[in-house]
């Protein structure tokens, strides 16, 4: 819930938030809650590992060196130090 007439000034600054983050990432995810849509809990949770994995493969070393450094920390995507 945003005042009244703030609701595009806000969803501009979500939005530029938003891509700051790693888009591989943000991209499995969409995928995921769509891929899974109408699916119980177990099978989902399995689905959504399988995902976890292909971005752990893609990304995720890298990331976590990163992040280690310092980025990603707090939505903060830019090397700190």
């Amino acid at each position: 819930m945003v005042p009244t007439g703030q609701a595009k000034q806000v969803a501009e600054a979500l939005a530029q938030e938003l891509c700051e983050f790693p888009q591989l990432c943000l991209q499995l995810d969409r995928q995921s809650v769509y891929n899974q849509w109408g699916l119980d809990l177990e099978t989902a949770t399995a689905q959504e590992f399988e995902q976890g994995l292909k971005a752990l493969a893609a990304e995720g070393y890298s990331g976590a060196a990163q992040f280690a450094g310092g980025v990603g920390r707090h939505g903060t995507f830019t090397p700190t130090g």
